[in-house]
């Protein structure tokens, strides 16, 4: 029962985290909303209830996560803030919900993908804050393969190969899991799924 409710929570988060419009003012039915490239692997908050939380839950990570991380993106992008500055931003953001055990986990892995998916491309991106975000990433559990295997390789001489072989396996039982217990219904982005398929068999090769 509990797996269901999960599963019924994650649909209806992602519902809205990938741009699904309803009838009324909130940003979260504007035109173009969207969570980049969220990360899809607890949506099931400890303590919330399936009656209406996902939409509750949805509003917030747009408010203390999605917003703010898109902000400092385009502030990157314009060349207004370094990667590493971006980095120390958002580990801002991920701190100040760390209190929230509904959101914690939901800040943390959307953030952290949208972070590290910036620095993996920026060669002034310092090891450090890519190897602090794949951390993140792997202790929550993220389903993320794809985005947490090119972090591997930038991260080759900087963790020694016993770390990356552990965080590597540690990154395939978390896929694998995530892949075994959704179906393409779960991400309206069908190229994400696969993306991170192909990793997984990457990564266990």
């Amino acid at each position: 029962m509990k797996k269901n409710l999960s599963l019924t929570l994650a649909l209806v988060v992602l519902g809205f985290a990938t741009g699904c419009q309803q009838s009324t003012t909130s940003e979260l039915d504007q035109e173009g909303f969207r969570v980049e490239q969220p990360s899809f692997a607890t949506y099931m908050a400890p303590n919330s209830s399936s009656d209406g939380q996902g939409r509750v839950i949805a509003e917030q990570l747009y408010g203390v996560a999605v917003k703010p991380m898109r902000d400092l993106q385009n502030q990157y992008e314009a060349g207004a803030i370094s990667a590493d500055k971006l980095h120390e931003e958002a580990q801002g953001i991920i701190a100040k919900s760390s209190d929230d055990e509904n959101l914690a986990s939901l800040v943390a892995q959307t953030v952290s993908h949208r972070t590290l998916s910036i620095l993996i491309g920026d060669e002034d991106a310092s090891e450090h804050a890519i190897a602090w975000h794949t951390d993140v990433l792997i202790k929550y559990k993220s389903p993320h393969a794809d985005v947490i295997s090119d972090a591997l390789v930038a991260l080759d001489g900087h963790w020694s190969d016993a770390q990356i072989k552990a965080a590597s396996d540690e990154t395939v039982v978390n896929a694998e899991a995530w892949l075994g217990s959704t179906d393409d219904r779960m991400h309206a982005q069908g190229e994400g799924r696969t993306a991170i398929s192909t990793a997984v068999k990457n990564l266990a090769e």
